[in-house]
């Protein structure tokens, strides 16, 4: 049986630049004008298409939010001035399982929109979500991971001040990189 109670989750201040609006029913398919002809290999397929898209949406929005060992939700960072859609920040694996301290950790992803990349706006982004993971929500330990080739995204990650892990993870086609507080 699913619970009807969602997970926890930060409340986003604005940053300098960019507000945060969370993903719902309501705005969703903001998703697919902002990635649906991004043609790059390292943005979500389920952003591309709005069958995968409602597929995703329905998965985090009836089943996520309140799980309590796999808990998901998405913002939307927009630029602040004009309100335009920069991209989406993913936080995952909030689990309420003290085993193992499963309670300490979660994961980050996020795209940002072709439009945007290479402006420091996910950097912001990151930061924001860093701190409210910490001092909201008390996690210690933050995961994100992407492929080898993704040069981009693994520079920005050692921006934010993750390092590399050295453990050993079962998708052998990504690199893992981790933040500890």
């Amino acid at each position: 049986m699913i619970s009807t109670v969602p997970i926890t989750l930060p409340v986003l201040e604005d940053s300098e630049r960019l507000n945060y609006e969370q993903v719902d029913w309501h705005n969703y398919r903001k998703l697919l004008s902002m990635f649906e002809e991004d043609k790059s290999i390292f943005v979500m397929n389920d952003y591309k298409s709005i069958d995968q898209l409602e597929e995703y949406i329905d998965y985090q929005l009836n089943f996520a939010q309140f799980s309590f060992k796999r808990g998901a939700a998405d913002w939307f960072y927009k630029n602040k001035i004009t309100n335009e859609y920069i991209g989406i920040f993913n936080l995952y694996d909030l689990s309420t399982e003290t085993i193992n301290d499963n309670h300490k950790r979660c994961t980050i992803g996020f795209a940002t929109n072709k439009k945007y990349r290479e402006k420091y706006y996910t950097l912001e982004a990151i930061e924001t979500f860093k701190d409210a993971i910490i001092n909201q929500l008390g996690k210690t330990y933050i995961l994100s991971y992407t492929t080898k080739e993704n040069i981009a995204t693994i520079e920005l990650l050692q921006r934010a001040g993750f390092q590399k892990s050295d453990g050993d993870y079962i998708h052998k086609e990504y690199v893992y990189y981790e933040f500890f507080v």
